[in-house]
C-alpha cells in the first residue's frame, strides 16, 4: 500500500506539472491591451464637417510677392495660397498637410522656393517648399518653442527665423539662423554669417548716405 501511495502521488504531480506546461501559453497568449497610434496634426478628431466659401479678402494675412513681380503668395485659414499679381483665382499650396497650420511664407531670392512655417510635425517650425507646393520639407526642429517670421539671407543659402514662448511675447524673441534645407547650422557658422551680414547692412547703409551727400552737392543729379 506505501508504494501505490507513492506511484499514486508521482501521477498526481506529473499531472499537475503537465496542466501547468499546458496553461502557460495560453496566459502568454493574453491579448495585450490596444496602445493609441502616435498622435496626428494633420487628421481631424471628432465628428467633422465640410464648410465651402468665397471670398475676395481677407485679415490677418503674411502676403510676399515674388522676385519677378508675377505672383502672391500668402496665408489664409491654415493653408498658404499663389494668386498672380494681377488678381484670379488663388491655389493651395498645402491641402496635403491637413488641418496642420501654415503660414507666413515669404519667396527665396531667386523666386524657386518658399519657406513658411508649419504645425504638421507637432510643432511650430521652419519648412521649405518648392515655389509650386511640391517637395515640402522641414528645417528647423523646435520642440519646445515656436518659430515665426522666416526671411532668406540674399544669397538664398540661410533662412532667419524668430523662436518664441508661448505667447509670442516681445521679451521672450531670439533669432535662429538655418541652412536653407539643411537644419541649423554651428554657433559659429551662425556668427560668422551674421558678422558679415551686419557688414553688408553697414555697407549698403553708407552707399546710401554717399549717395544722398553726392545728390546735394550735385543738386539732385546723380
Amino acid at each position: 500500500m506505501p508504494v501505490l501511495h507513492r506511484r499514486l502521488a508521482s501521477g498526481m504531480a506529473a499531472a499537475i506539472v503537465a496542466l501547468g506546461a499546458e496553461a502557460a501559453p495560453l496566459r502568454a497568449q493574453a491579448p495585450t491591451p490596444a496602445q493609441d497610434p502616435p498622435w496626428d496634426v494633420t487628421r481631424a478628431r471628432g465628428v467633422t464637417r465640410k464648410i465651402s466659401f468665397t471670398t475676395d479678402e481677407g485679415t490677418w494675412l503674411s502676403p510676399d510677392v515674388s522676385p519677378d513681380g508675377r505672383t502672391i503668395v500668402f496665408d489664409m485659414v491654415g493653408d498658404i495660397w499663389v494668386l498672380p499679381i494681377e488678381g484670379g483665382e488663388a491655389r493651395p499650396l498645402t491641402r496635403a498637410s491637413g488641418i496642420a497650420l501654415n503660414y507666413h511664407a515669404v519667396f527665396s531670392p531667386n523666386g524657386s522656393k518658399l519657406a513658411f512655417i508649419s504645425d504638421r510635425d507637432g510643432q511650430e517650425n521652419v519648412w521649405v517648399m518648392n515655389a509650386d507646393g511640391s517637395n515640402p520639407r522641414r528645417v528647423s526642429n523646435q520642440r519646445e518653442k515656436r518659430m515665426a517670421l522666416p526671411v532668406w539671407t540674399p544669397d538664398g543659402n540661410y533662412i532667419i527665423a524668430r523662436v518664441t514662448g508661448i505667447a509670442h511675447a516681445e521679451n521672450e524673441n531670439t533669432r535662429q539662423l538655418y541652412a536653407a534645407g539643411r537644419g541649423q547650422i554651428s554657433q559659429q557658422a551662425a556668427a560668422d554669417l551674421s558678422s558679415s551680414l551686419a557688414n553688408a547692412a553697414r555697407l549698403q547703409q553708407g552707399v546710401k548716405v554717399n549717395q544722398k551727400l553726392l545728390q546735394q552737392a550735385t543738386g539732385g543729379a546723380s
